[in-house]
C-alpha cells in the first residue's frame, strides 16, 4: 500500500476534512463507467472480497479494474481484507454468500475507518479533523445495517446528485444544495455555473471561505441584459465566450455588493463537473429581435433563440427554416447539446402547440412543462373495467363482492363537496347511541376494487401518481367510469365503500374505531354552501340536517383539539376563476375563495380517518405501510421571516415547535389591515418543507410526525380516485383487517419506495400546473377587464420584499406575485428591508417602500409585439398567354375509329388526331354567364316554400287582389333571393379563379426546332390547359403532374422515379414508377424526337390500380442507316405511368401524354358537387305543403258559408292571401339567420380551432348524423409508422430497450469498447458482461441484417444533402430507419445491389439475385442476395403470420407472440431466411426461368417453383411489431360516436392488412370481434355465399377489398346494403374515390338515414361531397378535402364537438324555431278567420298596414329568433352522455305530431283571443283591435317565454326591450288605437283576462306533462 502522504484527500462538501471511499460489489458491476470518471477523484480502497467477486461475476469488468488500478490520474488502491487477522471473518450457519460478503465488507470499512484515525492522531491531527471512511453501496440494508454499526454509508445517488438550483430573480446566480452546510452554496457568474441548467446533478468545488459571498440583493432580468445578443454570433473560443458585454457590466456593478461581512457570506463555489443533465423538453417562444427576417415568405435557414416559460432556464439557440411561421406560436424545444465555447445550449424546434395566449395552446403547453400525462386511457386500460360500463350496480347479496362487507345502506350518509364535483369519494354519517356516544363514520370509494395491483390500469395510475386539476379541465389519474360514476358516491345510488367508523365521546375523544368494506347508499349531495345553509336553517329538523349539525359539532371539537396540540392554521393564496357561462371557458372575474364551517367539517374528518388508517397499517405492515410526514422545518428558513417581522411590525415569531409557531402567528395582527394576519401566514407557509408520502421501513420512527397537524403519524386514505398513495393505503387496510390478501409488490420495501418517489414527484408538479392554469386565466380575465401590454389595472397590493432595484408584491384579490422594477436612482436597505425611489408626482421627492407596505400596481399582460399578426392568403393566378401552334407532324400509322375511346398515338401526331381528344382543361364551376339566373332560380324555387311566396308576391299586382302594402309581401322574398345568389356567385368565382390559376400553369414539352445547335433538347413552355394527347411533356421535381402520361425517361440512370399520390388515393408514401425500358437506353432527351414509335393506350377508366398498353418502336426517323429494325413490343402496365395530380417527388422526367382533361382518371374520380339541402328544410317544404292545402280549405269554407255569393273566386283568392301568414316568409329569414349564427358558433369555438363552416345550410344536420365514413390515411392515422417491438423467441425487445439491440449489433461487428462509448456514450456494466454471449449478438445480427436487405426502400438524396428513405409502403420506410436507428444504415440502393454501412462504419454490399415483391395475394415478400465478399447465397422472406407459420420451422411461440402484438394494434412481419448453396440457387433459378416462359399459368408456375426451392423450413428469426400512430383522442371520438348510436365505416385504399390493424388499434372494432375479411371475390356465386354468412353474423365486423365490393354492388347491390348497414362496423379497402362516393349514396339512398363523410385528401373529394355533410380535414395531404367539404376541421377528435353539441345544438333550436314562426302565422290566420266568419265572411284584413308588418318583425321577431341560443343541457352534459345525441336521430322534435300540437294551439289560442276579444266587445271597431292586437302580442311573448329552456341574458332584453317598442308604438299609431282607452283600467283587464284564457291552460299542461312524462335530458340537468 502506498504511504498515506502521496494520497490527495479531496474535499468533498459532505465531507470537509476529505473522505476515502469503499465501494461494494454492485457498484463495481453496474457503474464503473461512472467509477472510472473524473466525479469520483476521492481515494478508492477495492476490498480484496469485492475484487474477487468482479473477477467471478465479470472478466470484462475485472480487467477495466484492473487497468483502473494501473491509472496514474486515479488513486485506487487494494486492502487484501481476507488476509488481515482484524477483518477476515467466517461464515455463520445459514448465512448465504451475498450476507457474507456484505458483513465482510462492512467489518473492513470499520476497521479501516479506526485504523486511519490511529494512524493521523499519532501525528497529531486534530481531533474530529480526520478523514472519513465511507462505504458506498446502493443496497438498502446494507446501508442501515452500516449506520446501526457506526459506520458512514452512502448511495451513489447521494453521493454525486447535488442539484443545481437558479435564481428566478437574478439569471447570474444560483446555489447547490450541500448536506455539509445549513445554508446552500452560492454560484455566482456563468464562468462558475460551467454551464449548468436548473435541476442538473452537477459536481460542485467549494472555495476557500476568503473568497465567500452574500447573495445578491438584484433583479437580473436575463431578457433584458441579452437584448442586443446575436443568435448568429454567440459563438468563440475560450471561457470568455460565456459572458456578454452586457452581462459583464451587470456582473461587475454586482461584484461590490457580493462582498459584504464575513457574517453575512455565505459558502460559495463553482461547478466542475455535470453528472447528469435535467435536460427535456421546453415551452418556449421566439425572441422576435433574434429573426434575421420576419417576412412569411422566407424559407432560409436563421439562428434564433427560443426563450423557454420558466425565468429559471437559459435561452436556447435553435436553427430552423420556420422562424416566421413560429413567431407567433408557443413551440416545444429540446436541448442537444452545450458547447463550452458557447453562452448558450443548442437545441431545435421539435413542434408547435399552437398561437400563444389561446387556451388550447397554453393549457397544452403548462401540461408538456410539468410533465403532466395528459393522453387518453389505452385499450389495455379500458379492457381492465367492468364490461358493463356505465350499466355497472352492486350485485345483489350472495354475490362474492359483498364477501367481508357491511350492509351500511340504511345509515343516513351524505356527501359535501365543492359545486359541481362528479367524483364523489367521500361521505359522511353521524347518529347518536343509546350509551350517550356518537357513532361516526368516514365512507371512502372502494377504487381497489376496481383497481387491482399489477394490471394495465394499475400500472398507469401509478404512473401518473394524481390527478391534476386545471381551471378548466381535469386530468385523471383513473378512467372517467371509476371516477365520476362507479366510484363516485352519487347520491341514491347503492356503491362500495371503505369504511372508518368511530365511537366518539359527546366531547370528541375517540372511544373505539373499526375498519369495514362496506355498501353504502348516500342519501344527498350537498355542496358546501347548501350544506352551510341546511345546518344554519332552523326550520329544518329532519334527521339528515340533524345528522349534518351533529357532524359539524364534532368537527369543531377536533379542531380545538388539533390547534390545543400545536396544529398550524397556515394560508396560501386560494382564488376562484367565475367563467362567462357555464358554456364557455372564458373568465370575467377572479374572487378569493369563501371558507364556510362545512369546508372544515369535511376536514376534520378527513384528518381523523387518515390518522387512524395510519396507526392501523404502521401497527400490521411497519416496515411497509405508506405514510405522509411533514418534517419541522430548519429554524433557518424563517431566520428572513422573523427578521422583518421584528424591524417591520415589532413583532416576535416563535418557532422552537408548532405550537409555539400558531400561537405567534395569531399574535400577528394588524388591527389597520385586516389581510394583514393572512400574508403573514401565507409567507410563514413558504418557509415550511414540503409534505412528502414515504415508506415507514424507509426512515426512523421519531421522523414519522406530521409538524403542520401536529400528528405523531398521518397517511393519505381519503381519495383513492384522486392520488394513488390513497390506493396503496386501501390495499394495506384491507390485508391489515384480514379482508384479503396483501400483494407481494406491497411487502417489497425498494418498491414501495419507488412508487412513493413517483407519486411525490407528480403531486408536486401537479400543484405547479394547477397553480399556473390559475395565473393563466387570472391573465384572461384581466385582459377581459382592459388589460394588454400596454394598459394596465390597477390593484392594491403588498411588498412581500425588497432588491436593490426593485420590490416584489403579492396581489391579495388575485393571488399572484409580480415584480416592479425601478430604472434611475434607487437606495436600498437591506438590513430595514427598504427601498426608496424618487416620486413620480414630486420632483425631489423620493417615497420610501417596505416589506408589509400596500401599495397599488398597475398590473400589464405581457405579449410579443409580434405575434398579433393577420395571416394573409395570396393567391398567384398565371399569365394568360398565347401559344404558338406546334409544326405539322406526320400521319400516323393507325387510328382509333368509332365510339372505342382506346387510341394508338404515334410520337409527333398530326393536330387532327390530337383534336379529337378532349382539352385538358380543370373546370369545376357549376355556372357560367347564362346558365346562373335559370339555375338558381330553379334551385330556389324547386322547393314549394319559396314557389308559394313568389306567387302571393306576384298577387299584389293584381288590385283586385291587393291586401295591405306590397313592400310586406315582396321585400322578404326578394332579400332571401339576394342573399342566396350573392352567396352562390360569389363561391362561383373563387371556383373560377382556382380553375384558372391551375390551368395557366406552365409546363415544358419537347418538341423539334428548325434551327437548333444546342445539346440541350428543344422545349416549350405551355399552359396546362393546352397540353394535347401526344405531347412529350418534360417534368421536374416537385411538379404536379397535368395529365395521364407514360413514363418514357428518368433522370435516374436506373430508369425509374418516385411520385406522389397523395391527392389521388390518399396514400402519403412514394410510389415507384419505371420509364419504359427502350426510351431510357436512349443517349438523351432529344432522341425521343426522332423515335419512331407508337403507344397504344386502352379506353380511359376509373380504375387507378390498373392500366392496359404497349410500347412499339419501329426505328429511327433518320435516313443514314440502311438497316431494316423489326418492330419491338413492350407491354405497359400501371407501374410505367404517371397519373394527373400526382407530383413528382424526385428528379426530372419525360412523359408522353395518352389522356387528357375528363379522361383523365383525376378526373374521372371526381364527382361534380351537388347543392345541398338539409333534411330540416325538406320537413318545412313538407309542412308547408299541408299548410298551403290548410289555408286553401279554409278559404273556401268562409266563401260556402256565405253562399258563394258575388265574385266568389275572388274571394277565395283574397282569403288565401290574408291567410298567407300561415306560411310566414319570415320563417326562411328566421332559419337563414339561425344558420348564420351557428356557423358563428362553431368557428369561434375555442376548443375546436380553425373550424370553418363552408356550406351554411347544413349545421342542423351535424345533430342527425347516423353514419360516419371515414378515410384512413391522415383521417384516422398520422401515417407515421415506428417499429415498437421485436420479439426473437426467448428474447423480446421493446421501444425502451432498443439500446440494448444497438449494442448486441455492435458486438455481432466486432465494435470495440472505446467505439462505442463514442457512439452511444456510455457503456453499463451489464452491456459489457454479455459481451461473451456471442449467440445472442448474431441472432440480433442476423435478423436485423435481413430487416436491412429485405425490403424495395431505395434511399434518395434530397438538396440540402439529407437522406430520405422511399418505398411503396410506409412499413418498409419504418423497419429500414429502425434498422438504421440500432447501427445498420441503407446507403445505396438499385436493381442490382444493396449497400449497407456497418456500426463500424464500413460498408458491406450485397448483389441482388432475385427480388419477390409482395402482393396482397402472397402477403409476403423475398430476395436473394449473395454477400460480395464471402459469395454467401441467402434466400430472406418475411411476411404476415398466417403465411409464413407454414414456411418457417416448427416452433411453439409464433402464433402466440403474433396474437399478443396484433391486440396492441401493431401490424406484424416474420422475419425468416434459408441459405443457399451455389447448387440449390442454380437448380432454383433453372426451373424459375422455364416457369417464367411459359405461356398458360405463368404466376402459379414461377409461385410454385419458389414454394418447392426455396420455401421450406426457413429459420425463423424473429417477429417485428410496427405501429401507425394514430391521430389524436381518435379512440375516445370513436367511442363516443358509438356510443351515440353513429355507425362507423372506414373507407381507404390501402391494403387490407393494414387497414385491419388500424381498425383494432383505433377501437373501431371491439375486443375479441370477430373480424370477417372478404377479398378477391370473383363470381356471383362467392359473393352470395358470403352475404349469407354475414347474414346470420351480424355481430361481426367486416373488411372487404374494392374488387369483392364492386362486385357485390353490381350483383346484389340491395342485399349488399341491406346486411352491411345491420353490422356495427366496416372496413372497405382498396377503394378509388368513386367507389367510397358510390357508398355513400347506397347508404343514403337505401337507409334513409343522414351520412356523414369525413377525410383529408384529394381522393376523399367525391366522397365528401356525395355525403349529406362532409368533412375535410387539413392535414399533410393539403386542403383539397377542406375545401370541397361542407365543414372543414383540423382534427378529427373536433367530431365529438361538432356533433354532439353544435350538431344537437343547431337541429333542437331550429326545429323549435321554426315551429315557433309557424305557430305565430298561425294564430294570427286562426283571428282572421273568426273575424271573417262573424262579421258576414268578408274578406276584410283585421290588422292592416304597420300591424301586419309589425307583428312579424319589431313586435315578435327579437324574441322568437333568440331561441337560437336555447339549449336544453350543458355541453359538459351532452359530451358525457352521447346517448342524448341518439334521442335527436329520430327526428322527433320537428314532425307531424309536434306539428300538429302546435296547430291545435294557434287554434286554441287564436279562438280564445278573438272570440273573447268580441264577449268583451266595445262599442268601437277600433276597440277589438286595440284589445286582441295587444293580447296576441303578449301572448307570443309569454309562449316565448314558456318555450325557453335556458335564460340567455339576449332572450331577457329581447322580451323586455320588445315590449317596451310596442307600448310605445301605441302612442304614435292613433289609427289603430285609442289611446284614452288604452291607457283605462279596462282595457288592462280585458287584455289580462285575454292573456291569461290563451296561455295560462299551455302553462298548466307543460308543468304537467314535465312531471308525468319528462323529457329524457331533463333527468340530467
Amino acid at each position: 500500500m502506498r504511504p498515506l502522504s502521496l494520497i490527495s484527500l479531496v474535499p468533498h462538501p459532505a465531507y470537509p476534512h476529505g473522505h476515502i471511499l469503499v465501494p461494494d460489489t454492485n457498484i463495481l458491476l453496474g457503474q464503473m463507467d461512472l467509477v472510472e470518471s473524473p466525479l469520483f477523484d476521492a481515494p478508492l480502497v477495492i476490498l480484496q472480497t469485492v475484487l474477487d467477486e468482479v473477477r467471478h461475476r465479470s472478466i470484462p469488468l475485472y480487467n477495466r479494474l484492473k487497468n483502473l488500478l494501473r491509472a496514474d490520474d486515479k488513486r485506487v488502491f487494494v486492502f487484501y481484507n481476507e488476509y488481515c487477522q482484524d477483518t477476515a471473518v467466517y461464515k455463520n450457519k445459514e448465512e448465504i454468500a451475498n450476507d457474507l460478503n456484505d458483513r465482510s465488507i462492512r467489518t473492513a470499512v470499520r476497521w479501516y475507518g479506526k485504523h486511519i484515525s490511529s494512524m493521523l492522531g499519532s501525528v497529531r491531527v486534530l481531533p474530529n479533523t480526520y478523514p472519513q471512511v465511507v462505504l458506498l453501496t446502493d443496497d438498502v440494508d446494507n446501508r442501515q445495517k452500516a449506520s446501526s454499526e457506526g459506520i458512514t454509508a452512502v448511495s451513489v445517488r447521494n453521493y454525486v446528485e447535488r442539484h443545481f438550483s437558479a435564481n428566478q430573480y437574478n439569471y447570474l446566480e444560483g446555489t447547490v444544495k450541500v448536506a455539509a452546510f445549513d445554508t446552500p452554496v452560492l454560484v455566482v457568474g456563468r464562468q462558475n455555473m460551467n454551464r449548468a441548467m436548473q435541476g442538473d446533478i452537477v459536481a460542485v468545488e467549494i472555495f476557500l471561505e476568503s473568497e465567500w459571498r452574500i447573495p445578491t440583493n438584484a433583479v437580473v432580468d436575463q431578457d433584458a441584459a441579452l437584448r442586443n445578443d446575436d443568435a448568429d454570433q454567440s459563438d468563440g473560443e475560450g471561457d470568455e465566450v460565456l459572458q456578454a458585454d452586457e452581462e459583464a457590466r451587470i456582473a461587475k456593478d454586482l461584484a461590490e455588493e457580493a462582498k459584504g461581512t464575513r457574517k453575512e457570506r455565505s459558502p460559495t463555489g463553482r461547478i466542475v463537473g455535470i453528472v447528469k443533465r435535467n435536460w427535456r423538453t421546453y415551452v418556449c417562444h421566439l425572441d422576435p429581435t433574434s429573426l434575421s427576417s420576419t417576412s412569411p415568405t422566407s424559407t432560409a435557414t436563421q439562428a434564433v433563440f427560443a426563450i423557454p416559460t420558466s425565468t429559471l432556464l437559459p435561452r436556447i439557440r435553435i436553427r430552423t427554416r420556420q422562424a416566421p411561421q413560429l413567431l407567433d406560436q408557443k413551440i416545444l424545444v429540446t436541448i442537444d447539446r452545450w458547447d463550452i465555447t458557447s453562452r448558450y445550449p443548442e437545441g431545435h424546434f421539435v413542434r408547435a402547440l399552437g398561437k400563444a395566449g389561446t387556451k388550447e395552446a397554453e393549457q397544452e403547453a403548462l401540461l408538456v412543462e410539468y410533465g403532466v400525462a395528459y393522453g387518453a386511457f389505452g385499450k389495455a386500460i379500458q379492457a381492465c373495467l367492468p364490461p358493463e360500463g356505465d350499466n355497472w350496480i352492486v350485485p345483489p347479496k350472495g354475490d362474492k363482492v359483498w364477501k367481508g362487507r357491511e350492509d351500511l345502506r340504511e345509515l343516513l350518509i351524505c356527501s359535501i363537496d365543492p359545486p359541481g364535483c362528479q367524483d364523489i369519494d367521500d361521505a359522511l354519517h353521524a347518529r347518536p347511541l343509546e350509551n350517550g356516544n356518537i357513532e361516526t363514520g368516514v365512507h371512502i370509494a372502494d377504487v381497489s376494487h376496481f383497481v387491482h395491483a399489477e394490471t394495465p390500469m394499475d400500472s398507469e395510475a401509478a404512473a401518473r401518481g394524481t390527478t391534476v386539476y386545471l381551471v378548466d379541465k381535469r386530468i385523471d389519474m383513473l378512467p372517467s367510469l371509476l371516477g365520476t360514476n362507479l366510484c363516485s358516491l352519487r347520491p341514491h345510488v347503492e356503491r362500495l365503500a371503505f369504511s372508518v367508523i368511530w365511537e366518539l365521546t359527546p366531547e370528541a375523544k375517540i372511544a373505539n374505531v373499526r375498519f369495514t368494506k362496506s355498501v353504502i347508499a348516500s342519501k344527498e349531495a350537498f355542496t358546501y354552501e347548501q350544506a352551510q345553509l341546511r345546518k344554519d336553517d332552523i326550520n329544518m329538523n329532519d334527521p339528515l340536517t340533524h345528522s349534518v349539525r351533529l357532524l359539524n359539532s364534532l368537527a369543531q371539537k377536533l379542531r380545538e383539539g388539533r390547534m390545543r396540540a400545536g396544529a398550524l392554521n397556515l394560508a396560501s393564496p386560494e382564488v376562484k376563476i367565475h367563467m362567462e357561462s357555464a358554456e364557455s371557458s372564458d373568465p370575467i372575474d377572479v374572487k378569493q375563495k369563501e371558507q364556510l364551517e362545512t369546508n372544515s367539517l369535511v376536514e376534520e374528518f378527513m384528518l381523523l380517518a387518515n390518522i387512524s388508517v395510519a396507526k392501523k397499517i404502521q401497527e400490521v405492515f411497519p416496515l411497509t405501510a405508506v405514510l405522509r410526514r411533514h418534517m419541522p422545518p430548519p429554524a433557518i428558513n424563517f431566520e428572513t421571516l422573523k427578521d422583518i417581522l421584528k424591524k417591520r411590525r415589532g413583532l416576535d415569531l416563535d418557532v422552537r415547535s408548532s405550537g409555539a409557531l400558531a400561537t405567534s402567528l395569531d399574535r400577528c395582527v394588524d388591527p389597520t389591515e385586516n389581510s394583514f394576519n393572512t400574508l403573514v401566514r401565507i409567507m410563514a407557509t413558504r418557509c415550511m418543507l414540503s409534505a412528502e408520502y414515504f415508506c415507514s421501513g424507509s426512515v426512523s420512527r421519531d421522523t414519522f410526525g406530521h409538524y403542520g397537524l401536529a400528528s405523531p403519524i398521518y397517511t393519505h386514505f381519503t381519495s383513492p380516485i384522486r392520488r394513488y398513495a390513497d390506493v396503496l393505503v386501501h390495499r394495506q387496510l384491507a390485508a391489515a383487517i384480514d379482508h384479503s390478501p396483501l400483494h407481494a409488490s406491497l411487502h417489497s420495501k425498494d418498491y414501495v419506495e419507488r412508487v412513493l418517489n413517483n407519486v411525490n414527484r407528480r403531486h408536486r408538479m401537479a400543484q405547479m400546473a394547477s397553480r399556473a392554469s390559475i395565473e393563466f386565466y387570472v391573465g384572461l380575465a384581466l385582459q377581459g377587464r382592459g388589460a394588454s401590454a400596454v394598459n394596465g389595472v390597477r390593484e392594491e397590493a403588498f411588498v412581500i420584499r425588497t432588491f436593490r432595484n426593485g420590490i416584489g408584491v403579492f396581489v391579495y384579490r388575485l393571488g399572484i406575485e409580480g415584480l416592479v422594477t425601478f430604472k434611475g436612482e434607487v437606495d436600498f436597505n437591506a438590513e430595514a428591508y427598504t427601498i426608496s425611489v424618487p416620486s413620480t408626482s414630486k420632483k425631489g421627492e423620493r417615497k420610501s417602500l417596505s416589506v408589509f407596505d400596500k401599495v397599488v400596481v398597475n398590473i400589464t399582460v405581457e405579449k410579443n409585439a409580434n405575434t398579433q399578426r393577420d395571416d394573409e392568403e395570396q393567391a398567384e393566378a398565371g399569365a394568360q398567354q398565347q401559344a404558338k401552334q406546334p409544326p405539322k407532324r406526320p400521319a400516323p400509322t393507325r387510328q382509333s375509329t368509332g365510339k372505342d375511346k382506346s387510341r394508338t398515338v404515334p410520337f409527333r401526331p398530326p393536330d387532327k388526331l390530337q383534336n379529337k381528344f378532349p382539352a385538358n382543361v380543370v373546370r369545376n364551376q357549376k355556372y357560367n354567364v347564362v346558365t346562373f339566373l335559370p339555375i338558381v332560380f330553379y334551385e330556389q324555387f324547386k322547393f314549394f316554400f319559396n314557389l308559394y311566396f313568389l306567387l302571393v308576391a306576384l298577387s299584389q299586382f293584381i288590385p283586385a287582389l291587393k291586401i295591405g302594402f306590397i313592400l310586406t309581401y315582396i321585400a322578404p322574398l326578394a332579400f332571401v333571393l339576394a342573399v342566396t345568389m350573392g352567396k352562390e356567385a360569389y363561391d362561383d368565382y373563387k371556383r373560377h379563379l382556382r380553375d384558372e390559376e391551375a390551368n395557366s400553369a406552365k409546363y415544358l414539352i419537347l418538341e423539334p426546332a428548325t434551327a437548333d445547335f444546342s445539346d440541350a433538347p428543344p422545349t416549350r413552355a405551355v399552359p396546362s390547359s393546352k397540353l394535347r394527347v401526344g405531347d412529350l411533356l418534360v417534368l421536374e421535381k416537385n411538379q404536379r403532374i397535368p395529365a395521364d402520361v407514360v413514363l418514357l425517361r428518368t433522370s435516374d440512370s436506373s430508369g425509374t422515379c418516385f411520385i406522389r399520390t397523395d391527392q389521388l388515393d390518399g396514400e402519403t408514401d412514394w410510389k415507384l414508377k419505371v420509364a419504359v425500358p427502350s426510351c431510357q437506353n436512349l443517349a438523351s432527351d432529344r432522341d425521343l424526337l426522332t423515335l419512331d414509335a407508337e403507344i397504344y393506350a386502352d379506353a380511359p377508366i376509373k380504375d387507378i390500380h390498373s392500366f392496359i398498353g404497349t410500347f412499339s418502336i419501329h426505328g429511327t426517323a433518320s435516313n443514314d442507316s440502311d438497316l431494316q429494325m423489326i418492330p419491338k413490343v413492350e407491354p405497359l402496365t400501371v407501374e410505367n405511368v404517371l397519373w394527373a395530380n400526382t407530383v413528382l417527388a424526385a428528379g426530372s422526367a419525360v412523359g408522353f401524354v395518352v389522356y387528357t382533361g375528363a379522361e383523365t382518371r383525376a378526373v374521372m374520380n371526381t364527382s361534380h358537387p351537388e347543392t345541398k339541402v338539409g333534411l330540416l328544410d325538406l320537413e318545412i317544404n313538407r309542412l308547408a305543403k299541408i299548410l298551403c292545402a290548410v289555408t286553401f280549405a279554409l278559404s273556401l269554407v268562409l266563401v260556402a258559408l256565405n253562399g258563394f255569393r258575388g265574385l266568389w273566386w275572388i274571394y277565395v283568392f283574397r282569403f288565401l292571401i290574408l291567410f298567407s301568414s300561415i306560411i310566414p316568409i319570415s320563417l326562411r329569414v328566421n332559419l337563414d339567420m339561425g344558420k348564420s349564427v351557428y356557423a358563428h358558433q362553431i368557428m369561434t369555438d375555442p376548443e375546436i380551432p380553425d373550424t370553418i363552416v363552408r356550406t351554411s345550410t347544413l349545421p342542423e344536420e351535424l345533430g342527425r348524423i347516423e353514419y360516419l365514413l371515414s378515410d384512413k390515411t391522415g383521417t384516422l392515422t398520422q401515417n407515421e409508422m415506428e417499429l415498437k417491438k421485436l420479439h426473437m423467441g426467448t428474447m423480446s425487445y421493446g421501444s425502451d430497450s432498443m439500446d440494448e439491440v444497438a449494442h448486441q449489433l455492435a458486438t455481432a461487428f466486432g465494435v470495440t469498447a472505446e467505439q462505442m462509448m463514442q457512439r452511444i456514450g456510455t457503456i453499463t456494466g451489464g452491456q459489457l458482461a454479455t459481451r461473451g454471449r456471442r449467440d445472442i449478438s448474431s441472432r440480433v445480427r442476423d435478423v436485423v441484417l435481413t430487416l436491412a436487405l429485405c425490403h424495395n426502400v431505395t434511399p434518395v438524396t434530397n438538396d440540402d444533402g439529407s437522406v430520405t428513405y422511399q418505398a411503396s409502403s410506409p412499413d418498409e420506410v419504418a423497419i429500414v430507419k429502425w434498422t438504421e436507428s440500432v447501427g445498420l444504415r441503407l446507403i445505396f440502393r438499385d436493381r442490382t445491389k444493396i449497400e449497407l454501412q456497418t456500426p463500424q462504419g464500413t460498408n458491406i454490399s450485397f448483389e441482388v439475385l432475385d427480388l419477390f415483391p409482395f402482393t396482397s395475394e402472397s402477403k409476403r415478400m423475398g430476395i436473394i442476395v449473395r454477400d460480395t465478399k464471402t459469395g454467401e447465397i441467402t434466400f430472406m422472406q418475411k411476411g404476415a403470420d398466417v403465411v409464413m407459420a407454414k414456411i418457417v420451422q416448427r416452433n411453439d411461440w409464433l402464433e402466440e407472440e403474433c396474437g399478443n402484438m396484433a391486440r396492441e394494434g401493431l401490424r406484424t412481419l416474420v422475419v425468416g431466411r434459408k441459405k443457399l448453396s451455389e447448387e440449390a440457387y442454380a437448380s432454383f433459378k433453372d426451373s424459375y426461368h422455364d416457369a417464367s416462359i411459359s405461356l398458360e399459368g405463368r404466376n402459379e408456375a414461377m409461385a410454385k417453383v419458389i414454394a418447392q426451392h426455396l420455401e421450406l423450413d426457413l429459420e425463423l428469426l424473429g417477429v417485428t411489431g410496427v405501429e401507425d400512430k394514430l391521430q389524436e383522442g381518435v379512440k375516445s371520438t370513436l367511442e363516443l360516436l358509438r356510443n351515440a348510436g353513429i355507425k362507423i365505416w372506414m373507407l381507404t385504399g390501402d391494403k387490407v392488412e393494414t387497414a385491419t390493424c388500424i381498425a383494432i388499434s383505433t377501437k373501431l372494432v371491439a375486443r375479441n370481434q370477430y373480424i370477417h375479411q372478404v377479398q378477391k371475390l370473383k363470381t356471383s356465386d362467392a359473393a352470395r355465399e358470403q352475404l349469407e354468412f354475414l347474414q346470420n353474423k351480424l355481430d361481426c365486423c367486416l373488411v372487404i377489398d374494392g374488387e369483392s365490393l364492386q362486385l357485390c354492388l353490381n350483383t346484389f347491390r340491395n342485399e349488399f346494403i341491406e346486411i352491411s348497414t345491420k353490422l356495427s362496423a366496416v372496413v372497405a379497402c382498396r377503394c378509388s374515390p368513386t367507389q367510397k362516393a358510390d357508398v355513400a349514396r347506397l347508404i343514403r339512398e337505401y337507409t334513409k338515414k343522414r351520412v356523414c363523410c369525413i377525410g383529408d385528401g384529394g381522393n376523399d373529394v367525391s366522397m365528401i361531397q356525395a355525403a349529406d355533410v362532409g368533412v375535410g380535414i387539413v392535414g399533410k395531404e393539403g386542403k383539397q378535402a377542406s375545401l370541397a367539404a361542407d365543414f372543414s376541421v383540423t382534427q378529427f377528435s373536433y367530431l365529438t364537438k361538432l356533433l354532439m353539441w353544435h350538431g344537437r345544438n343547431s337541429y333542437r333550436r331550429s326545429a323549435k324555431l321554426a315551429q315557433f314562426v309557424i305557430h305565430r302565422g298561425l294564430i294570427i290566420s286562426i283571428i282572421q278567420a273568426v273575424f271573417s266568419a262573424i262579421f258576414y265572411f268578408a274578406p276584410i284584413a283585421v290588422y292592416q298596414g304597420w300591424l301586419m308588418m309589425g307583428y312579424a318583425t319589431i313586435y315578435t321577431m327579437a324574441p322568437v329568433f333568440s331561441l337560437v341560443l336555447d339549449r336544453d343541457v350543458s355541453e359538459d352534459l351532452a359530451l358525457l352522455y352521447p346517448e342524448l345525441y341518439k334521442e335527436l336521430t329520430k327526428g322527433r322534435q320537428l314532425s307531424f305530431k309536434t306539428f300538429f300540437s302546435w296547430l291545435l294551439i294557434s287554434v286554441y289560442q287564436g279562438g280564445a283571443i278573438m272570440i273573447m276579444s268580441l264577449v268583451l266587445f266595445e262599442n268601437e271597431f277600433l276597440n277589438i283591435v286595440a284589445i286582441s292586437f295587444t293580447a296576441l302580442i303578449l301572448n307570443e311573448l309569454i309562449m316565448v317565454a314558456l318555450e325557453i329552456t335556458t335564460w340567455h341574458l339576449y332572450m331577457i332584453i329581447s322580451e323586455i326591450v320588445t315590449l317596451f317598442i310596442y307600448a310605445v308604438s301605441i302612442v304614435f299609431l292613433p289609427q289603430y288605437f285609442d289611446l284614452r282607452f288604452v291607457f283605462s283600467v279596462r282595457f288592462a283587464w280585458k287584455v289580462a283576462v285575454l292573456v291569461a284564457v290563451s296561455s295560462v291552460p299551455l302553462y298548466i299542461i307543460k308543468v304537467v306533462k314535465s312531471r308525468v312524462s319528462p323529457a329524457v335530458y331533463s333527468k340530467l340537468v
